[in-house]
């Protein structure tokens, strides 16, 4: 709240000129902020949603254990239902609020998560050679960032990876990238990753339209 910004910057005045001039009046303001109750319940809120988020941060990797670790006859883990539990919507929403505050809590909760479902995570699934669990990976990102087609990209070449079984996944995922703007032909010609669709039709069709749009 506007207390708290206020109290923030005498805070940092009293700190920068201390000792250099008089501070009196800063230090009288600081205290009569500090003390109001405006104040007060700003700091308590801030500290709330501080412990709120540090809870939810040290949760979300059972979160992901849980739905990773299911037995034979466990439901298979869907990016939707990660998705759900990581309470990705109600962050994006939370992101979005005009209080700067909780817009930039959710913010930092929300880079956490896509670091760790667009990076870290993929990346140990990788080169443990499990694609299956590093394209879920991916696309738990992918709700959190729908419509950056780079996300798309990643989970094409991790698709692809996975060899004939892949191969769907992987040209679905491509042209997708396509649709939300993917222009860059060259990655897409360079990535090994694609070696075995190079003489396919649909990945010929979908680089093609790339041509259309160079980057």
């Amino acid at each position: 709240g506007h207390g708290f910004e206020a109290l923030r910057t005498w805070t940092a005045l009293l700190s920068s000129y201390a000792g250099l001039h008089d501070t009196a009046e800063a230090e009288r303001k600081t205290a009569e902020l500090a003390a109001s109750p405006a104040v007060q319940r700003d700091l308590a809120a801030r500290e709330e949603r501080n412990e709120r988020d540090k809870a939810f941060l040290a949760e979300a990797p059972r979160i992901f254990r849980r739905a990773m670790s299911g037995g034979p006859d466990a439901v298979p883990p869907t990016a939707s239902r990660i998705a759900a539990e990581l309470r990705i919507a109600d962050w994006k929403k939370r992101a979005a609020s005009s209080d700067l505050e909780e817009s930039l809590s959710a913010k930092r909760v929300l880079n956490t998560l896509s670091g760790q479902t667009g990076f870290y995570l993929p990346t140990d699934f990788i080169a443990r050679q499990e694609w299956d669990n590093a394209i879920l990976m991916l696309s738990v990102y992918a709700e959190i960032h729908p419509d950056r087609p780079d996300v798309w990209v990643s989970i094409a070449e991790t698709s692809a990876r996975k060899g004939k079984s892949g191969r769907k996944r992987a040209l679905d995922a491509l042209e997708k990238a396509v649709a939300l703007g993917w222009t860059d032909r060259g990655a897409i010609e360079r990535e090994p990753a694609f070696e075995g669709l190079r003489e396919d039709r649909r990945f010929l069709e979908i680089v093609g339209k790339m041509e259309k749009n160079p980057g």
